[in-house]
């Protein structure tokens, strides 16, 4: 239909500027995808057999696009669309692998409970943009309660931990205690089935 209605356009000699925005216009409606800041707003309502393409892909996220129709009952081509979906409207943010951590020199995980010295957004703000850039910092979450922050850290050993603490750590914005508990164990880690 966009064809017939170019040639159809290009037969009258029109303008090529006005080519230029139908065409930007035909890229828009067929790849518009949803902003992260959308994102949040705009959730795509999940179907049966979306949350089952995402319980897929949660167990097995290097499947193709043939493998998951297979076991979801749909053709190659539904499933893409459908997968498309889920990633434009940020239901899938991304795909990772899990990698030993002691392999990669990462023997210990610390997790570290931070108290920052006031609540203001500016001091908050200055935290988060900081703690971006410590590189031994897995995961940081805020919390709710006593504490401001909890922070995963992946070091080689204990000496490693301590020149982060000291490097790193300490010099954060805003700290006012730090408390540090080094894992001993894993004894859960995997991905919670999704609600129905």
């Amino acid at each position: 239909m966009f064809t017939n209605m170019m040639t159809q356009l290009r037969k009258a000699n029109l303008r090529t500027d006005l080519f230029t925005n139908l065409d930007s216009q035909r890229v828009h409606m067929t790849q518009h995808k949803i902003s992260p800041k959308d994102s949040d707003q705009q959730h795509l309502q999940l179907d049966s057999i979306d949350r089952h393409i995402v319980e897929v892909l949660l167990k097995r996220g290097r499947a193709t696009h043939i493998e998951v129709g297979d076991e979801v009952g749909l053709s190659p081509s539904a499933t893409y669309r459908r997968i498309q979906a889920l990633e434009n409207s940020g239901v899938i943010r991304g795909y990772q692998a899990e990698v030993d951590q002691a392999a990669l020199g990462f023997g210990i995980t610390v997790m570290v409970l931070i108290r920052l010295d006031s609540q203001s957004a500016a001091c908050l703000e200055a935290f988060e943009n900081a703690v971006l850039d410590c590189s031994n910092v897995a995961s940081c979450l805020m919390m709710a309660g006593e504490l401001d922050y909890l922070l995963a850290i992946s070091v080689a050993d204990v000496a490693d931990y301590e020149k982060v603490h000291k490097d790193q750590l300490s010099r954060l914005p805003g700290v006012a205690r730090v408390e540090s508990s080094f894992v001993v164990k894993t004894v859960v880690s995997r991905r919670v089935r999704l609600p129905q």
